[in-house]
């Protein structure tokens, strides 16, 4: 006796992303159902929704111990889970800064290359970004991650730390750049960049009338305590992500 197809659509949906990943090897079916975009938001949102597959992600960039690795929220975080280098040991730790994350892809910066880095640490994928205009990115300009709904669409915004005016926002369903001029850029704030796209003559008119830029999904929280690792090392920080099937 075989299962209705809904239902083994809602067991798939309680599932871990790792699990996931094992099961797209069954069939053909369970393949095409796994990678479907459909299931993948489907699977974030129950996530989202039953507070669910939550992950701590810590990172440690200190020359001596440079290590990233997640901690699990479901399992009361009792062991810490090492992640790979995702340029496959080329760099070691102290060489990345993370950036921002957002239904769990975690944004990146290499110092040594100069690159963003666009990586799922579950399904092991990543994509290195091209600079936006041919020009190199620095560790100064602000960065953010986020997923515009009404779109569906994954984009980075970058705010060059020499030119405050001039705002670039990366597509990730396009793979290209785009450029915003603006007469005046305050702060980024949970991936809101807010601006008006106009002359405002007072502090109270720009308050008043700021645009956010349309990314729906926000910055998880920063975790501002330190968390102490095996005695060895302070982590520098962390952030909260919910694991994703999302392929690039």
């Amino acid at each position: 006796m075989s299962l209705l197809p809904e239902i083994i659509f809602d067991i798939l949906l309680r599932l871990p992303v790792k699990p996931l990943l094992r099961f797209r090897c069954l069939s053909k079916v369970m393949f095409c159902t796994i990678d479907d975009s459909d299931f993948i938001k489907a699977h974030l949102n129950r996530s989202i929704e039953t507070n669910t597959h939550k992950k701590l992600i810590l990172v440690s960039r200190r020359q001596t111990f440079p290590v990233l690795c997640t901690l699990d929220f479901d399992d009361g975080m009792k062991e810490r889970v090492k992640l790979d280098d995702p340029l496959n040991h080329s760099h070691r730790w102290w060489a990345y800064r993370v950036l921002g994350c957002c239904n769990g892809l975690i944004l990146l910066y290499v110092d040594i290359i100069k690159k963003l880095i666009l990586w799922n640490p579950f399904t092991k994928r990543h994509k290195i970004l091209k600079a936006h205009a041919n020009e190199s990115l620095r560790r100064y300009d602000g960065f953010g991650l986020g997923y515009d709904a009404a779109s569906n669409d994954y984009r980075i915004v970058v705010v060059p730390y020499k030119m405050p005016k001039e705002v670039w926002i990366y597509s990730l369903r396009c793979n290209s750049w785009k450029k915003v001029d603006v007469a005046y850029c305050k702060n980024l704030v949970d991936l809101e960049i807010n601006w008006k796209e106009e002359k405002i003559s007072s502090e109270a008119a720009l308050e008043e009338a700021a645009q956010p830029l349309q990314l729906q999904s926000k910055l998880k929280e920063e975790i501002k305590k330190k968390v102490q690792a095996s005695g060895r090392a302070a982590f520098e920080g962390g952030r909260r992500f919910e694991a994703t099937k999302r392929e690039f």
